[in-house]
């Protein structure tokens, strides 16, 4: 059993703005720019987190059969709250909370060595609910649940070859900002298109959706497992799963433009929302492979794939292209020290619905340390993008056209530059 709680707590002070004529600098008359406000503005955005999780399994033997049984239940919560003085970042990022839990049965049981097969059910539940204030307006609220199943046939016709074929359904809660985001997204100093319900303006609507509904998969895989020790020297080992897999999703969740409408800026789409897609196809190939020597290691993953809308064989923006992951380690000082690096090279997403503004491919070598003085204590330490790399993971609506100083490249959210990580971890008592 795990008990769990995590907080976020955001803080951010704007410290400058490129423009030269003093809009920088709030005053009488003068509310800054209307995304982040003024230089010396804050915002914030705070997440809590509390959750349990809680499993146990039983093993039995029938005949041949050997038998595990694991059943269990976890739950968690998530509480929201954003804070902007001047900003719009309380319209694009709502306070609101969610709750998401479940429980599940898994039945696996092998014959003999050649043979294992799984069946799983479990069921999922989630209630969503704002606090009203940031809506502007009443409470809105959402909840779902369903009983989801999972099949997967494994065989092992010689030692370490193991081919499967896999069917699991899915189910993924809507978020708190895809449900009750509302307002008008903020001009950044360009004109004002429209006027919002909620009385704010700027270039379009975001509209609440409180009857989007749970995307359910249907993910149908398959593949093999590769599993060998003792190959070139004594003590290493070989991992490796190909699988080739396409993932059928009703309801999928997309943010969906209404039809552009006449200004006198020309041709714009008044309001922007999540809304349930009726059917979207994620499908492709994914690789890993692993070699452990004992005193070095290295592997490579890879995941290529494609996302369709398949009413309009558009593709979908939150779909990751391809990615290739290289990583690489030694153990020194008796194994107690490990030290490794990592290289991701990631495609840029451009299958993009009309106006969108697409991701950027991108580069980035992470470092990590971790040492292992006693059995009981361990300290780790990484450097996440070690090159300072700009990148853009995320592809978004766009709104730049002649006529506005909106500056969608500007404005996207760029991933996180250099990052230092260190920690303890410390075991307490028995084995």
């Amino acid at each position: 059993m795990s008990l769990y709680g995590n907080r976020v707590d955001n803080d951010q002070t704007k410290t400058y703005h490129y423009s030269t004529s003093g809009a920088a600098l709030c005053g009488t008359g003068n509310a800054g720019n209307n995304i982040s406000g003024c230089v010396g503005d804050r915002r914030g955005y705070l997440l809590d987190t509390f959750g349990i999780d809680v499993n146990n399994t039983s093993r039995f033997e029938f005949g041949n059969w050997r038998n595990a049984v694991t059943y269990g239940a976890d739950v968690f919560n998530d509480k929201v709250k954003t804070f902007d003085s001047r900003g719009n970042s309380n319209i694009t990022t709502p306070s609101g909370e969610r709750t998401v839990g479940g429980g599940f049965v898994q039945l696996k049981s092998n014959y003999a060595s050649w043979l294992e097969v799984i069946g799983a059910l479990r069921y999922d539940h989630y209630e969503l609910n704002s606090s009203g204030t940031a809506l502007g307006a009443s409470n809105t609220s959402s909840s779902g649940d369903r009983l989801s199943p999972k099949i997967t046939i494994g065989v092992t016709p010689v030692v370490g070859f193991t081919p499967y074929a896999s069917y699991a359904e899915g189910y993924r809660a809507p978020s708190i900002t895809e449900t009750l985001i509302t307002g008008a997204h903020a001009t950044g100093g360009g004109p004002v298109f429209f006027t919002c319900a909620d009385g704010t303006s700027g270039l379009f609507c975001f509209r609440p959706n409180p009857n989007l509904r749970a995307e359910v998969g249907r993910n149908k895989e398959v593949g093999v497992n590769l599993k060998y020790n003792d190959v070139f020297t004594s003590g290493d080992s070989i991992r490796a799963k190909f699988n080739f897999f396409r993932n059928d999703v009703s309801d999928y969740i997309d943010l969906v433009a209404s039809t552009p409408e006449l200004t006198q800026f020309g041709r714009f789409s008044r309001n922007y929302q999540y809304q349930n897609i009726a059917n979207a196809r994620i499908e492709g190939f994914e690789a890993e492979t692993a070699y452990d020597a004992g005193l070095w290691f290295v592997g490579v993953g890879a995941t290529i794939q494609k996302g369709t809308n398949t009413q309009t064989n558009v593709g979908l923006a939150t779909i990751q292209p391809r990615k290739v992951t290289t990583s690489g380690g030694v153990r020194l000082l008796d194994r107690k020290l490990t030290i490794s690096a990592q290289w991701a090279s990631v495609a840029a997403n451009t299958d993009l619905p009309a106006g969108y503004v697409p991701s950027t491919a991108y580069d980035l070598v992470n470092l990590y340390v971790a040492y292992q003085p006693t059995p009981d204590v361990t300290l780790n330490f990484s450097v996440d993008n070690l090159l300072n790399q700009y990148y853009r993971p995320y592809a978004i609506p766009g709104s730049s056209t002649d006529g506005t100083t909106q500056n969608d490249a500007l404005w996207t959210s760029a991933g996180p530059g250099i990052v230092y990580k260190g920690g303890i971890k410390v075991h307490f008592g028995g084995a």
